[in-house]
């Protein structure tokens, strides 16, 4: 889609819609204590693990993770 709208882009024809704060949802990193470990023991609703997952995946690539019994990082993603 940049691709197809560079030019648009470029020579400001497209009109930046402004982000209707009602809506708006934005967590900084620095929310988070770790903000890439899951925890398995808490409990959370599965449209926040699944965003949680998503925002933390780039093509086959994670960051998010938990720690398994001996205490080494299982990297988990999510790919629609």
């Amino acid at each position: 889609m940049f691709k197809e709208n560079w030019k648009s882009i470029f020579f400001v024809r497209i009109k930046p819609v402004p982000q209707d704060q009602e809506q708006a949802d934005y967590k900084s990193k620095y929310y988070f204590d770790k903000p890439d470990l899951l925890d398995l023991n808490e409990t959370v609703k599965v449209g926040d693990l699944l965003r949680f997952l998503r925002a933390r995946s780039l093509e086959e690539r994670s960051f998010a993770h938990f720690l398994d019994e001996a205490g080494d990082k299982v990297y988990s993603s999510q790919t629609f």
